[in-house]
């Protein structure tokens, strides 16, 4: 499927297929599926799992692949520019909500998508996983204190309280009370 493309004319109108043309050289998509699939690859691979102990990782469940590097690199890593391959990048899952915070530094692993495994992996010196959390949620910061909400009225009425059907409360601030109106959502009508 991923190593074939063919453009597709369709008239939706008559429901009736134009044209069929097969791309030569040309690779499909990546697709949500092969993400899936380099996952799973890099799952069950004993010798991915050799590599990640050399960066202290021994669980390589808590690894998150990223297949994000496709193309062609000029035949410099040695790989065929026609074969449907991904080069994987991976990053620690330490808990914190950011894997993205703890990358595996100098470790790529090529996938190919058709044989489903790996066929080579590229390695530089070993550069220790940031352990540090990095949660971008706000999970590591206590939230400050809320400060009470106290309003005064003073002078012309400014402030409208309208309360209807239980749980429905409408709260509105104006400096001109005699123009200021509410649309209720539940009825459509205009409450000033």
């Amino acid at each position: 499927m991923g190593k074939h493309v063919i453009e597709a004319v369709v008239d939706l109108q008559n429901k009736k297929i134009l044209s069929w043309t097969p791309i030569k050289g040309a690779h499909g998509m990546v697709l949500l599926d092969d993400f899936v699939s380099v996952q799973n690859i890099i799952n069950i691979s004993s010798e991915f799992a050799e590599v990640l102990k050399k960066h202290g990782i021994t669980d390589p469940g808590k690894v998150v692949t990223t297949p994000l590097t496709v193309g062609f690199f000029d035949g410099k890593d040695g790989l065929q520019q026609d074969a449907r391959l991904l080069k994987v990048v991976s990053y620690l899952d330490t808990g914190d909500g950011n894997y993205w915070a703890h990358p595996i530094e100098n470790l790529v692993a090529v996938v190919d998508l058709e044989a489903k495994k790996i066929i080579k992996i590229e390695e530089g010196p070993v550069i220790p996983v940031p352990m540090e959390p990095r949660p971008y949620d706000g999970r590591d910061r206590n939230a400050p204190a809320v400060k009470p909400l106290e309003i005064t009225e003073t002078g012309r009425q400014k402030l409208h309280d309208h309360r209807r059907y239980h749980s429905l409360a409408e709260l509105g601030f104006s400096s001109a009370p005699e123009l200021a109106r509410r649309a209720n959502p539940l009825n459509g009508d205009l409450q000033r």
